[in-house]
């Protein structure tokens, strides 16, 4: 329920223009890469069942006269069918994979964070189903000003992420916590936002130094499909300078 009311809070925002519309389509998650084993290969063999269908038709609708190649592999009626099976096996296969991907979702908040043991902002991730997730990726995209000239730095990992923030004198687990998510890391639906995974909580002065600071997670679902959710950290937080 909660997680209903703070994707409500965010629909809110959008509505009354605190938060901009642009933000969530550019953010929405996307589909990355299909499983090849259980994508590619039926839509293959359905094509050249296909041929051999077409192939099949031409046969039967030669002349009795035709001295030519009549070669018949499987029969017309046979083809069909096995055509009609594939064509049925990517359907099932494509609704299957679309009511059991797990739909990521985010929340940010300004709270105490046990691993700092003071205030912070966090990012939460959230998987509110209803299929199960399995981390593959985790990048960051950051984006400040050095000296009066902007630095970029485009999905990093998360050690050269805690990198940038050593080299502008922050200290890790004091001004930042970054969490440490293998590949491979299970990530389950949840019933509520105390259930997601903490991602990372950085203090006001560590955000003031940014200008972007997005989070990029992929993950893969029980269909082998990858899936990328990123989450525009900045542009859902209010600092006063």
């Amino acid at each position: 329920m909660s997680v209903l009311l703070d994707m409500g809070y965010c629909l809110l925002r959008t509505r009354f223009g605190l938060m901009s519309e642009d933000i969530f389509k550019e953010y929405t998650q996307k589909l990355v890469r299909r499983n090849k084993k259980f994508s590619l290969l039926p839509r293959i063999i359905l094509a050249v069942l296909l041929l051999l269908l077409v192939w099949e038709i031409i046969l039967v609708n030669l002349s009795d006269d035709f001295n030519g190649w009549k070669f018949s592999l499987l029969g017309i009626t046979s083809t069909a069918s096995l055509c009609g099976v594939f064509i049925t096996l990517i359907i099932v296969r494509e609704q299957f994979a679309w009511t059991m991907r797990p739909n990521l979702s985010w929340l940010t908040s300004y709270e105490k964070v046990k691993n700092l043991n003071k205030n912070a902002w966090s990012a939460t991730l959230l998987n509110v189903g209803p299929g199960i997730g399995v981390i593959d990726q985790v990048t960051y995209t950051l984006e400040w000003y050095s000296d009066k000239i902007s630095e970029k730095e485009f999905r990093i990992s998360r050690s050269e992420f805690i990198g940038v923030l050593e080299y502008l004198n922050f200290k890790n687990e004091i001004d930042f916590h970054v969490r440490l998510v293998t590949p491979g890391a299970p990530l389950q639906t949840i019933k509520n936002k105390e259930e997601g995974i903490l991602m990372m909580a950085l203090s006001e002065k560590v955000i003031k130094k940014f200008t972007r600071l997005d989070l990029h997670v992929r993950i893969s679902d029980i269909m082998g499909d990858i899936h990328e959710k990123s989450i525009p950290f900045l542009k859902t937080i209010s600092i006063k300078n």
